[in-house]
């Protein structure tokens, strides 16, 4: 069976304040039990990842990250690990809820766009939480694709999927890293090779081909 590496699928963050529904909306998207799913706050504590298919973009990454609104010592550090999912993602995908909906998640699209990801604005639990189209014109203003649904009825759930298609086919998504994101721009790289007797004449290996491929790309 063919797979796509990780680096080469669309990376989507899914980002929110503590109990937003972000773990139940990545089970929905996934039709799987990607995250653990809780009415305790701070449930998930570490950014988890799913590798799956959506029609459309094609292969993607789902990242589930902890509550951004978290506190505590432990807290910050959460926040901190789902913050650095946003230098890895193509698109974020911040689930709030209508009456949830303020200057923190307009603070979090400012931060996104600063480092030029594509966002889509989920508001969730529309089964228990009314709707407020002032809410929508907000997110309208800043430019920000919206889509209102809920998670446990599984209401409006695959058009999140083609929403997330039509935005993900305008995203182009460029090779990972290799080496380049731990190295300073202009740095210098030692590239030890191995030369054995089992090695082509005058060739060398996939991998290091890679890594010098990484190297020219990004201008080390």
């Amino acid at each position: 069976m063919e797979t796509t590496p990780v680096s080469n699928r669309l990376q989507i963050g899914i980002f929110g304040r503590r109990n937003a529904g972000k773990s139940s909306f990545i089970n929905a998207i996934t039709g799987q039990n990607t995250a653990i799913v809780s009415e305790v706050p701070g449930t998930t504590t570490d950014p988890v990842g799913k590798a799956m298919e959506i029609k459309g973009p094609g292969p993607v990454y789902i990242y589930d990250t902890a509550g951004l609104d978290d506190t505590g010592e432990l807290g910050i550090k959460r926040v901190n690990r789902s913050m650095e999912i946003i230098r890895r993602i193509n698109l974020a995908i911040i689930v709030t809820t209508y009456s949830q909906f303020d200057e923190f998640e307009a603070g979090l699209i400012s931060r996104l766009k600063e480092n030029n990801v594509d966002i889509i604005l989920v508001f969730n639990k529309t089964d228990v939480d009314a709707k407020d189209e002032e809410k929508e014109q907000v997110a309208e203003k800043l430019g920000i694709k919206h889509i209102s649904l809920s998670c446990a009825p599984g209401q409006n759930i695959e058009k999140a999927r083609e929403l997330i298609a039509r935005v993900g086919q305008n995203i182009t998504v460029e090779p990972g890293h290799i080496i380049s994101d731990i190295v300073e721009n202009k740095g210098a790289v030692v590239l030890v090779v191995p030369i054995d007797t089992g090695a082509p004449k005058g060739r060398i290996i996939l991998p290091q081909v890679q890594v010098i491929r990484d190297c020219l790309d990004h201008d080390l």
